[in-house]
Formats: structure tokens, C-alpha cells, sequence
């Protein structure tokens, strides 16, 4: 410890002290002797009583007023009663330098002692607060400690209130539900080494997640709609065919209302959760019916077979020609006199004739699914009307009834009554 004791040594100074009160009582004995003289005698003047009396209050006060003032750089900072106390105030005040700056502290500045004339009224706390703010080495202020070191320091905690709060802030969403830090993280006004970084951007950089002393925890929550999806349900239908069936009903997702939580550390996801899932609609099953029925042979498939074996000598639609419509609602098979004619589907015989004059004879199949299908300009019918007939049976012969420019088997195919291109519909 460097502190010094300038002026009289003690020893001197208490000396004058004890001498000081020892000339008090001198003067003071004469004055009583003077006072027991017989009369006669020869008496001390009056004055003589009364420099023993000033004698006396000097002695008296200059033994009250010796104090001891405590300087730092020649500065003076407060004043005790003793030396002792002095000793023990520096004392303290190194070892709470030694503790705020985690090294054996050595003044850097000289401590000095002076006896003084004066009341000492100064606390040692206030002495001591005063060495240290002296010293250079620590200021008082507002501390940020992580995990119990000091990290940054400030003039107010607002601000390193504020430094922390945008931390938070930068790894906070509008899902965040709370953000914290994993480290004790506290403020509190303290003395602090006056090398603590007191910039924002300074503390900043050293406290930052990732690179830095904070580790940011973030709960998340977020809610969100979700589809639920029907499921489909299958059942037997004696009234539909083997082999056919299809959605009676149709099935309708539900919907449900999720949420799901997540946890992030420095900004990365390290786990997600459904934490709820509320159902908001229920999901409708779709209902599909499956065919029992035994298919009898002549039931339609509402699938088309080429009626005859044949070239196609004329498409569906507008054709130039001097036989026949212009607008062809058909197709014409070419092939030789009485060859078989098959039913592209199976179905019933609604006509069998020769009524229409330009389709000579011809057979009219009316299919399961509602379509009709014509066979004209046919030589022979080998079937009647009412008649069912199986898909694949012959049904009549070719030939060039009607008007016709050569042998051949008119195809034409109505859905809905309109004609439409067979070609679209006949499977190969």
C-alpha cells in the first residue's frame, strides 16, 4: 500500500498533546496556591490566574481538534480520527479494488495521511466509496453481468435495458410467446473496472448469440388450418352389375384447426410439436358402390366394338359425294356381300326394318346407358324387334340397300340423340 503520513510524526504530535495539558495543570496548581496564601504574603497578580486559565482551554482544544485527512493525488477525500483508521479505511479500499478488478490492486496514484486540525466527520463507507472513485480504476455505474461477470457497464440501466430488449427482438416473430436468455443476465448499479466496454455496439459484440456470451431461447406457437380426409367407403349394390359400380356419394375433406409449437435456439429450429388439433368440420365418406349383380349376356358394357371387319370407305362429318348426305353421321364399313354384321354392344332391338328410304334395312340398338346404335344398308336382319341381343352376336348381313354406292355397313352412334363420331368410342 502506497500511503504516507506527512508533517509531524505521531509520536511528536502526541508529545505535544500530553505537554499541552501538563502545562494546563501547572498554571493551574499556581492559581490554587495563590489562593491559599496568608494574608501578607505576597499574591500572584490576577493576570497570572488568568493566562493559567487560557493555558488551560489551549491545551484542552488543541487535544480535541488533531484529525487525520486522507488524500488521493493530493486530493483530499475525507478525514478520521486515528491513523488506525486511516490504515484500516485504504486498506479496505484495496481490497475492494483487488475484488471488483479480480487482480491484487496496487494504488497508481499516491494515498497520503496528514494530521489536520478539524473535526473528523466523515464515515468510513463514504471514505472508502470516495478512495475508490479516486483511484482511477473503477467507476461507479450500471453493470451488466452475465453468469456473474461484468460484461458492459452504463450511466443508466434504460440503456442496457433497451441493448438487451433488441437482442430479443431480433430473434422474435410475430409466433414468439416468450424469449429468453439461458445465462443469469441481471443489471444493478455496482463499481465497475474502468475498462468495461460502456459502448452499445462495443458490449453488443461481445454479448451477441452465436458468436457471443447470450444464448437466446424462443417458444413459438402458430396455429393453422389443416385438411382431414374423407375416406371412402365400399358396399355391394345387388342392382349394379359385377364389374360396374361407381361413387354414390361423394366424400368431403373435414377440417381442423392445428397448433403447433416450436422451439429455437439462437434462431434454429432444435424441435417442433403439435401441442393441439381442434375439429372444425368432420370429414364425409365418399360411398362407392360395387356391382353383385351376375351380368347377364346381352347387358351392355357402355364400351364399343367394331361392328364388322372392313375398311372405313367414309368418315364422320361433311364429305363431298353424289350419293347420299353431304353432312355423314357415320362411318361406312366396306366389305363384301353378306358379311356378318356383329352388335357393338350388347342391348335391345328397338327397330328392324326398312322404314328410313335412305338407310335401306337397318337395326337399331338401344344400349343399357341410353346410347342407340345403327347397322343400315344391310342385305338380311337376322333379328327383331324387342329382341335382346349380346355384344359381338351377329345381327344382320352386309349389303347396299337404301342409298348406297357400293356394299358396305353404315355405323352411326347417338348419345343423348345427337350423333357423334364413332371413332371417338369404338375400342379397337
Amino acid at each position: 500500500m502506497r500511503h504516507i503520513i506527512k508533517g509531524f510524526p505521531a509520536n511528536i504530535l502526541a508529545v505535544a498533546s500530553r505537554s499541552g495539558a501538563r502545562i494546563a495543570a501547572f498554571f493551574s496548581a499556581i492559581a490554587k496556591s495563590a489562593a491559599r496564601v496568608p494574608a501578607g504574603a505576597i499574591k500572584i497578580p490576577a493576570c497570572l490566574s488568568a493566562v493559567c486559565a487560557v493555558a488551560v482551554s489551549v491545551g484542552l482544544i488543541m487535544n480535541s481538534m488533531i484529525c487525520y485527512a486522507i488524500y488521493v493525488g493530493g486530493e483530499p477525500v475525507g478525514s478520521v480520527d486515528s491513523v488506525t483508521q486511516a490504515d484500516a479505511v485504504i486498506g479496505g479500499a484495496r481490497r475492494r479494488l483487488a475484488e471488483i478488478l479480480g487482480y491484487e490492486y496496487a494504488f497508481k496514484t499516491v494515498v497520503s495521511v496528514l494530521p489536520d486540525f478539524g473535526a473528523a466527520g466523515s464515515a468510513p463507507d463514504e471514505l472508502e466509496h470516495a478512495i475508490l472513485l479516486s483511484a482511477g480504476d473503477v467507476e461507479s455505474a450500471y453493470a451488466l453481468e452475465i453468469d456473474g461477470e461484468v460484461v458492459g457497464a452504463a450511466d443508466d440501466s434504460e440503456t442496457l435495458r433497451l441493448l438487451l430488449q433488441g437482442i430479443r427482438d431480433k430473434y422474435s416473430t410475430g409466433d414468439t410467446v416468450s424469449a429468453r436468455f439461458a445465462e443469469s443476465v441481471s443489471i444493478s448499479r455496482r463499481y465497475v473496472g474502468a475498462d468495461i466496454p460502456r459502448d452499445a455496439d462495443a458490449i453488443r459484440a461481445v454479448i451477441e448469440p452465436g458468436g457471443g456470451r447470450l444464448t437466446i431461447r424462443c417458444l413459438e406457437r402458430s396455429s393453422a388450418a389443416e385438411e382431414l380426409p374423407f375416406a371412402t367407403e365400399y358396399y355391394e349394390d345387388d342392382t349394379v352389375y359385377v364389374g360396374e359400380g361407381g361413387v354414390v356419394s361423394e366424400g368431403k375433406n373435414g377440417l381442423a384447426l392445428v397448433t403447433t409449437e416450436r422451439a429455437l435456439i439462437n434462431g434454429k429450429l432444435v424441435s417442433e410439436s403439435v401441442t393441439d388439433r381442434t375439429v372444425v368440420t368432420e370429414p364425409l365418406p365418399e360411398r362407392v358402390a360395387v356391382g353383385a349383380k351376375e351380368r347377364p349376356p346381352t347387358a351392355s358394357y357402355g364400351e364399343y366394338v367394331w361392328p364388322s371387319d372392313g375398311k372405313i370407305s367414309s368418315y364422320f362429318g361433311y364429305r363431298v359425294t353424289s350419293v347420299g348426305s353431304s353432312n355423314h353421321q357415320g362411318v361406312d364399313i366396306a366389305g363384301k356381300l353378306g358379311q356378318d354384321i356383329w352388335a357393338s354392344d350388347g342391348g335391345e332391338v328397338i327397330y328392324a326394318g326398312n322404314k328410313y328410304s335412305g338407310y335401306g334395312q337397318i337395326v337399331q340398338i338401344l344400349h343399357d346407358n341410353g346410347d342407340v346404335t345403327y347397322y343400315a344398308h344391310c342385305s338380311k336382319l337376322l333379328v327383331a324387334q324387342g329382341e335382346r341381343v349380346a355384344r359381338g352376336q351377329t345381327i344382320a348381313l352386309m349389303g347396299r340397300t337404301g342409298v348406297a354406292s357400293g356394299v358396305h355397313c353404315h355405323f352411326e352412334l347417338r348419345v343423348d340423340g345427337a350423333p357423334v363420331d364413332p371413332l371417338n368410342y369404338v375400342t379397337p
